[in-house]
């Protein structure tokens, strides 16, 4: 196994403020010029907020011209910027990228007349191949004046119009409507977005009673354009139900991958999958929970951890879950359930009870499967306590056994609401009236915000620039970023109800309704980053400073003394990192880490500060008690108060300003803090270390190396964090995916005997004919709706699997009753004749059999095939190897058949302990692929797949192989018949004629004899025939 290498580089650009807010973050050339750019049917305004591209079917064309901020944007001065960078040889480039592709793009330099914008015509296949509907990364694209020079960097969006599974439906969600008329029952609204192109979003609106129904807004620009597609779903939702559906109303929406997931007052409904061609509206089904009402409903809550599932791989699912949040009947077997894609069967996520232990009341307040250590984790409410259960899940089933000791949150005030991964990383933050976020799948927690009088009840993340937000009920906006240990408040939106969105770009959108706009919503951009340095943080509350070293201090914050001030605001949290602490007479220092404690009592925070600018000690002017020697006299018992004694009774003594002032001992620990931490969100699948160092550039280096364990198939995030990155730096953390799995591109392939080409395997020519090419015989054209033979014989097929199918035609030997109620197409399945059946080149091609109704031509072997060798090649991007060890083999015949058999397998020690490690597992034997070779003792068609086992590869590679059997003798016990009876005959006439020569029997003689007599008697009686004839008549005349 080869290790993977990976280098990050810190480059740090640090500017520190003497005042206000103290925070380190990365400075930013803000330009004048940016350009604007537009495709296909869509303009983009220039002062759109960023620019965002569709790509369909075919090319991607993009006009894009420079504008300057400060100037009108008008066609002069386009075409000016035209000419000046074009006559320079400067022309834009456009680099398209996401985590898989990169790819830089050059546009033309013309100058023709009246032009006044660059462009560029990109075919589709230069950017992607595929055009299936399916999950796919929305990319990222970048502007500059020539790839490299970095001028007039303008970034942007490009989505695939024709693959993202739920614009296919676009047409097809219900009615288009004007919602003006629903504005005012708006009581709330709920959004979701895709999973891999978060411009593509969904906003749900909930209403207050007096109108009922389920309306949703879609968008395909993030709602950066007042032209989102308000739809009534309603009647798709009703068509499900039997029962009256008049107090229908939505509670939540969730977009997956492939499903569109409606919580309403009457249930839980899923969509069809979205990947199926849309050409009628779009149907929904209803699970079904017993014991359940409306009621119910109205308080339920749905968890979705969202993961693009782009590249699919087979470990990789959906899940989603519905937790009640009450406590269990006897009616009703859960009050939390979860499921998996394509959500049909629904199991229980209340954990079960150990032996033994008490009954208390237990409610799931939130459940997630962790998608990278595969196990469910759980928050419960029990009693007083707030607990995370963590069960492992084999085959989507919870364990019994816990894989981590339950958590419990220390803080004993803590009321949860709710709990997300960050998507595509292994944060897991846990939030109600206080935020903890856990970096081990649940194991550990730490306090990340502690509120007071108001509850997070709503959160959105964003993939690109790591940000989290999370919104309470008071309208305070608080802002983070994945992985780090800080935050600030952002602002206070006084509005009844809004909803926070992060575009594809991280752009913040407050959505809320607006009657006068276009597509009745009010969109503003949130800027984040002024919002940011604008964060100042009063503190009202007694500070004691211990001298750590002579650049470090250490502040503890003391509970208030003072009745009217509230604890809030006496206390540090970790909304204080990289915030300057200032002194009113002088001295500055930087926050750079929180610690709270119960210990010094009454002290309940501290903060650990670097110094900026030196702290004063008092002045004799100021208190003159510092001029005499201090005693501090022993603890007065039952309190936690010393007393302190001068040295002197004359002037110089305490005064009423020497309250709340401290007497400082030093003292010299040391405190080390690392640049860059790593958090692996999977640590069982990858072996990863890091050197860490300063290069001559101070640039601070990061080389991580990374190596498989085993060949276990998974994925994993690994994420770096700049521990003392600043909120505002555009990059605080990366995180990467890392896959366990065979690469795309790795395939496996039979090598035929004989080389046969593609133009022969479709040629139509028939083999009997002398004209065809000689590799034309060892062809076989098979017969319309041919199947193999059963071990009942040539006339009793009994496979599934058709060959060369036509569904106009006769079943092939159709004639016993099992013979009539098996076999089924695939292709043709709902067909009516072949044509129909779109059998493509590359399916008649393939031996695979998915294919089958296609196969038209099979290899052509005659009877009997004795040890014919068998050998496979490797195929991935660095070339073909032939297959051999360690990868182990199986051998199957897809149609059931019996009678052929493996031979010359090299059978090692080593293929001895697999087949007894895979037993349980494997239900064939396991081959050596070295020297093997196979028999065939039957007739006609043998259709065969070899598959290699797992544990030796990431891959799961298989291929298959058919070899039709001609000339056969005759099937049993038919050619036995038929010797025997040859046999007997043989005998038979050599019996006779020892017989006859034995007692000299002249043959010729007897065979005369027998003939003349046999004439006589024959002449005799005609004779009398003709006497009595002739008298018959003579009495007929006489009469």
């Amino acid at each position: 196994m080869t290790s993977l290498w990976l280098y990050v580089v810190l480059g740090a650009i640090l500017k520190i403020p003497k005042r206000a807010s103290g925070i380190t973050y990365n400075e930013k050339a803000v330009a004048n010029s940016s350009f604007a750019c537009r495709s296909g049917f869509y303009h983009e305004d220039s002062k759109e907020v960023t620019i965002k591209l569709l790509l369909y079917r075919t090319s991607l064309n993009i006009n894009c011209h420079l504008y300057d901020i400060s100037k009108d944007d008008n066609k002069e001065n386009r075409r000016k910027n035209l000419l000046l960078y074009t006559s320079a040889g400067l022309a834009p480039s456009i680099m398209i990228f996401n985590s898989t592709f990169s790819k830089v793009f050059y546009f033309k330099m013309t100058l023709g007349e009246g032009l006044e914008t660059w462009s560029i015509d990109i075919p589709r296949e230069m950017i992607t191949f595929n055009t299936d509907v399916a999950p796919v990364e929305q990319w990222f694209v970048q502007f500059t004046m020539h790839h490299g020079l970095d001028m007039f960097t303008s970034d942007g969006t490009l989505l695939d119009h024709i693959r993202e599974p739920v614009l296919q439906w676009e047409d097809y969600f219900g009615d288009e409507i004007d919602i003006i008329n629903l504005i005012p029952f708006v009581r709330n609204t709920k959004g979701t977005k895709s999973p891999c192109a978060s411009d593509v979003a969904i906003l749900g609106l909930i209403l207050d009673g007096k109108i009922n129904g389920i309306f949703l807004g879609v968008t395909k620009f993030g709602f950066m354009r007042r032209n989102t597609k308000w739809y009534n779903m309603t009647a798709n939702i009703c068509a499900t139900l039997n029962d009256d559906c008049a107090d229908l109303s939505l509670m939540n929406v969730i977009l997956t991958n492939t499903h569109l997931i409606i919580l309403s007052s009457l249930g839980l409904f899923i969509s069809q999958d979205l990947c199926d061609p849309a050409t009628e509206q779009i149907k929904f089904t209803r699970s079904d929970f017993c014991g359940f009402e409306m009621d119910d409903y109205l308080k339920a809550k749905i968890w979705y951890n969202i993961q693009c599932l782009a590249n699919k791989e087979d470990y990789e699912v959906d899940y989603i879950s519905l937790s009640f949040n009450k406590d269990k009947t006897l009616s009703q077997e859960s009050t939390c359930f979860y499921s998996n894609d394509p959500f049909t069967k629904w199991y229980s996520c209340l954990p079960q009870r150990a032996k033994g232990e008490k009954l208390v009341s237990r409610r799931v307040v939130s459940f997630l499967v962790d998608a990278q250590q595969n196990t469910g984790i759980a928050v419960l409410s029990q009693q007083k306590d707030v607990l995370v259960w963590v069960n492992k899940l084999t085959d989507h089933r919870l364990h019994a056994q816990h894989k981590f000791p339950a958590y419990r949150f220390p803080e004993r005030d803590f009321v949860p609401f709710g709990m997300f991964f960050h998507p595509n990383s292994h944060f897991l933050y846990v939030y109600g009236n206080q935020v903890w976020l856990s970096t081990d799948g649940g194991n550990t927690f730490i306090l990340l915000i502690k509120l007071d009088n108001e509850t997070v009840t709503e959160t959105d993340a964003c993939v690109y620039n790591q940000a989290i937000v999370f919104v309470t009920d008071k309208g305070n906006i608080f802002y983070t970023k994945a992985g780090l240990f800080r935050y600030a408040r952002l602002t206070t939106v006084n509005q009844d109800f809004f909803s926070m969105y992060f575009d594809h770009l991280g752009i913040l959108y407050q959505l809320s309704m607006n009657a006068t706009s276009a597509d009745r919503m009010a969109v503003p951009v949130m800027d984040v980053n002024t919002l940011l340095q604008a964060d100042d943080l009063g503190f009202d509350g007694v500070l004691s400073p211990q001298y750590i070293t002579e650049q470090q201090m250490v502040f503890y914050s003391h509970e208030p003394l003072n009745p009217g001030v509230a604890a809030t605001k006496s206390r540090f949290y970790n909304l204080h990192v990289d915030k300057a602490l200032v002194y009113g007479p002088g001295g500055s220092g930087m926050i750079t880490k929180i610690f709270t404690h119960g210990n010094p009592p009454g002290f309940l925070s501290s903060v650990l500060v670097d110094i900026l600018e030196r702290y004063p000690t008092e002045s004799s002017t100021i208190s003159p008690c510092i001029l005499n020697t201090l005693t501090i006299l022993e603890r007065a018992q039952g309190t936690n108060a010393y007393r302190l004694q001068l040295s002197t009774t004359g002037p110089n003594i305490f005064k009423a300003s020497d309250r709340e002032k401290t007497v400082v001992i030093p003292a010299y620990p040391v405190f080390h803090m690392p640049l860059m931490m790593i958090a692996v969100g999977r640590p069982s699948l990858l072996d990863v270390s890091t050197e860490n160092h300063w290069d001559n550039t101070d640039s601070y280096i990061m080389e991580i190396m990374v190596h498989s364990k085993f060949f276990e198939q998974g994925k994993t995030s690994l994420a770096v964090i700049v521990t003392q990155a600043s909120l505002v730096c555009d990059v605080t953390t990366i995180i990467l995916t890392l896959k366990n799995s065979c690469s795309y591109l790795k395939t496996m392939h039979y090598v035929l005997h004989v080389p046969v080409s593609a133009s022969d395997w479709l040629s139509g020519e028939d083999q009997t004919k002398h004209n065809v090419s000689a590799v034309s015989h060892l062809l076989k054209n098979l017969p319309v709706n041919y199947r193999p033979p059963s071990a009942l014989g040539i006339s009793v097929p009994l496979t599934e699997n058709f060959y060369n199918a036509d569904p106009s035609k006769p079943r092939m030997r159709d004639y016993f009753r099992r013979s009539k109620t098996s076999g089924r197409y695939k292709q043709c399945a709902n067909k009516r004749n072949r044509s129909e059946c779109g059998c493509t080149d590359n399916m008649k091609l393939s031996f695979s059999v998915a294919f089958s109704d296609c196969k038209e031509k099979v290899l052509r072997m005659k009877f009997p095939v004795s040890k014919l060798p068998l050998s496979f090649t490797v195929q991935d991007e660095s070339g073909s190897t032939n297959l051999s060890t360690p990868y182990y083999i199986t051998v199957i015949e897809v149609n059931n058949r019996t009678n052929w058999e493996i031979s010359g397998s090299d059978v090692t020690s080593s293929v001895i302990k697999m087949r007894e490690y895979l037993a349980h597992k494997l239900n064939t034997t396991l081959y050596n692929p070295d020297g093997l070779t196979i028999s065939i003792h039957g007739s006609e068609l043998f259709h065969f797949r070899v598959s290699t086992v797992p544990a030796v590869s990431f891959c799961n590679l298989f291929d298959e192989f058919q070899i039709y059997v001609d000339d056969a003798p005759l099937a049993f016990p038919g050619q036995y018949l038929v010797i025997s009876i040859s046999m007997i005959s043989i005998g038979a006439t050599i019996f006779v004629g020892f017989v006859i020569q034995m007692y000299e029997i002249q043959l010729g003689n007897v065979l005369q004899r027998k003939l003349l007599r046999r004439n006589k008697v024959s002449s005799k009686s005609t004779l009398s025939s003709a006497s009595t004839a002739s008298e018959e008549s003579s009495k007929k005349s006489q009469q």
